[in-house]
């Protein structure tokens, strides 16, 4: 197990040893887990769960609703292991405290209407995470085809899992930006339905070189023009080469695919063509065009849009992730160009795109940066932008992941 995962065990350990967790009305039990050791751990205290998320565990929602009295369920740690018990059986409880397993009182309780059965099963050749309890019997006996011992009934819940409210999942996806507090990552997190309406993440207001992602203004402008028959889709534009020298413009190489054509440099490209290509291919020659045949040609209207949208006078490639948050969600509104493409791209399956949602996104790379902004559908969409330094594609997925998990809740 991870060293940062042990600490996070005996802070929490510390704060239990000797007492009781306390259970003085109807509890919501907190449902994580441990991907290094294969734990489930199981909470009714807020701030021990978000504590957990910040230091790596993965949320798994509301497992059960406790009752505000019953019989006890006691809670006990091994620290050699790393792992928790929890049994309603006073003889079980004393005797695993005889070989070494640490007191933390009692958990929460049992519903003595017995209305919903929390069912526990046994994984024989587990170091770790050797038991699990469960709500719901497809999950039990999904265990138990896979090799693991029915040990029947642990206690009774008054009800079977739940929802978070949109505050509570605002609160866990803080504590597992904070993950990267010491990294040079920034992260913004916007809900776009009532049920996790809401901001969240780490260090949205911090500016950092936006690579691609920083096309976001130009695109959202163009669209906007479009949307306001300023501009017609299939307006055509003559290639300028001056276009890849005005005032942040993109480098002439790196992705795209007009710059494979032979003869571009005397070619037209309709709007909707440049459009699409900024999207799918990340296209900097198209981007370029499109910043200095539309953006700076109506200079002031430009300005203009994007001090409405996100608050700045002048375009520029050094953005934060609450601005890229708020040109995803004005692209969005605009039911455009980038609404027919993002989902589509040459990056469609990478970082947040590896989602198991629709994800329509825009990504960006230039040596140490990597970045992704997104709007994630299903069920509950929002939308998430990570923008860092030396961070990987798999940990952009794993923040994507973690999130998505915390809003499904």
């Amino acid at each position: 197990m991870k060293n940062y995962l042990w600490g996070s065990i005996i802070f929490f350990t510390c704060l239990f040893i000797g007492g009781t967790v306390s259970a003085n009305a109807e509890a919501q039990m907190y449902r994580l887990y441990n991907s290094n050791s294969g734990e489930h751990f199981y909470t009714k205290d807020a701030g021990e769960r978000n504590h957990l998320i910040t230091s790596g565990w993965d949320s798994e929602g509301i497992g059960w609703i406790a009752p505000d009295n019953g019989e006890p369920v006691y809670r006990v740690y091994n620290a050699n292991a790393g792992d928790h018990h929890y049994t309603m059986n006073l003889s079980e409880r004393d005797y695993l405290i005889s070989v070494g397993w640490k007191n933390e009182g009692t958990g929460w309780f049992s519903d003595e209407n017995k209305r919903a059965p929390i069912y526990r099963a046994y994984n024989p050749n587990a170091k770790a995470g050797s038991h699990n309890y469960s709500a719901h019997s497809s999950e039990q006996q999904g265990l138990i085809s896979a090799g693991w011992q029915d040990e029947q009934i642990g206690w009774y819940a008054v009800a079977a899992g739940g929802n978070y409210s949109a505050a509570e999942k605002i609160a866990q996806i803080n504590a597992l930006s904070q993950r990267y507090s010491n990294r040079n990552v920034n992260i913004y997190y916007e809900g776009l339905v009532d049920n996790n309406a809401g901001t969240a993440g780490i260090n949205p207001d911090r500016q950092i070189f936006a690579a691609s992602v920083a096309k976001l203004p130009i695109a959202a402008y163009v669209q906007d023009r479009i949307n306001r028959q300023l501009l017609a889709p299939s307006a055509e534009l003559l290639y300028l080469n001056s276009a890849n020298y005005v005032n942040e413009a993109t480098s002439t190489g790196g992705t795209g695919s007009i710059q494979f054509e032979p003869n571009f440099w005397n070619k037209h490209y309709t709007v909707d063509d440049l459009m699409r290509r900024l999207f799918v291919n990340s296209d900097n020659l198209a981007s370029n065009q499109l910043l200095a045949q539309i953006c700076y040609n109506n200079m002031e209207d430009f300005q203009r849009y994007i001090n409405n949208v996100y608050g700045v006078s002048q375009y520029s490639r050094m953005m934060t992730a609450g601005e890229a948050g708020k040109l995803m969600a004005a692209i969005h509104r605009q039911n455009g160009i980038a609404n027919q493409v993002m989902s589509e791209t040459d990056w469609k399956n990478d970082k947040i795109g590896a989602l198991p949602v629709k994800v329509d996104h825009k990504v960006g790379m230039a040596n140490r940066y990597n970045h992704d902004a997104a709007v994630v559908y299903g069920s509950q969409p929002f939308i998430l932008v990570v923008l860092g330094t030396d961070i990987s594609n798999q940990e952009i997925t794993k923040i994507a992941q973690g999130i998505y998990q915390i809003v499904q809740s």
